[in-house]
């Protein structure tokens, strides 16, 4: 009895590693906008999580006036 406990547990064991190695990749697009007095400063990217490590990748930056058409022009981007 005490034996197929044994084995049982290890099973168990070898299923929980072979989860832990076989992690997914995810990807999340990430957005920021830093408003000051005179501009609004927007980026895109992205935060990779792969094998339980975060990272982060900034895809463009821009700029926009902080009036009308500049928020129009955040809006679009």
């Amino acid at each position: 009895m005490q034996e197929k406990q044994g084995i049982m547990m290890t099973k168990n064991i070898l299923r929980n590693e072979q989860y832990s190695i076989m992690e997914l990749k995810v990807i999340n697009k990430a957005f920021a906008i830093d408003i000051s007095q005179s501009k609004l400063t927007a980026a895109k990217g992205e935060l990779v999580v792969n094998q339980g490590k975060s990272t982060v990748y900034v895809k463009e930056i821009r700029e926009f006036n902080y009036d009308n058409e500049g928020i129009e022009e955040l809006i679009k981007f």
